[in-house]
């Protein structure tokens, strides 16, 4: 059987063409995947804020197993007076943030009393008005340490890593594609 060159070549650019079809939607789907993850990543921790929410990681154990140690809760600010037992919240001690809950509201002397949930006694000091930062809503348990690592400076920085490789990756899918398509015009 006698064959000339140009069907292997043939073969080679149909095989190229594939090859190159193939690593541009690779290139194309993991950039894409990693733009979405970031975004998703990044939802969390800034829409929220923009709708008047702080938030904050729990760091002890003092409201477990309520707040799991390593949660993240989403504190509002509310008026103090309007607090009731029972209520979470999160107030200024000292220069310290702590989150206990609402044992009772002195609206006279403008003050809260509080424990924590595995405290075994009420908190030695009341909470005055205006140590309150707001009223707990919202916790997600063990999102803590995501949340203190993509907060960071370092986290910052992987984070933009990711997002540029992300893109980087969609620009060479899509140079692939463009080549591939321009391969197979001038190549019928």
């Amino acid at each position: 059987m006698k064959t000339n060159g140009t069907d292997f070549d043939n073969i080679k650019k149909s095989s190229d063409a594939k090859g190159g079809k193939i690593l541009s939607a690779f290139c194309s789907v993991i950039g894409t995947i990693g733009v979405i993850v970031i975004i998703l990543l990044c939802i969390p921790v800034t829409i929220p804020g923009f709708l008047g929410y702080r938030i904050y990681n729990v760091v002890s154990e003092s409201m477990e197993p309520a707040l799991p140690v390593g949660s993240i809760i989403y504190s509002k600010t509310v008026e103090p007076s309007g607090l009731e037992e029972g209520d979470i919240i999160v107030f200024n001690n000292n220069g310290m943030t702590v989150t206990h809950r609402v044992v009772r509201n002195d609206t006279d002397a403008k003050e809260l009393i509080t424990k924590g949930d595995a405290n075994s006694q009420e908190d030695p000091t009341p909470v005055r008005y205006g140590s309150v930062i707001g009223k707990a809503g919202l916790h997600i348990p063990y999102m803590g340490g995501f949340f203190e690592f993509f907060t960071s400076l370092k986290g910052k920085i992987y984070l933009m890593g990711i997002l540029v490789a992300s893109f980087v990756l969609m620009i060479i899918g899509s140079s692939l594609k463009d080549k591939s398509l321009k391969d197979a015009e001038s190549n019928p």
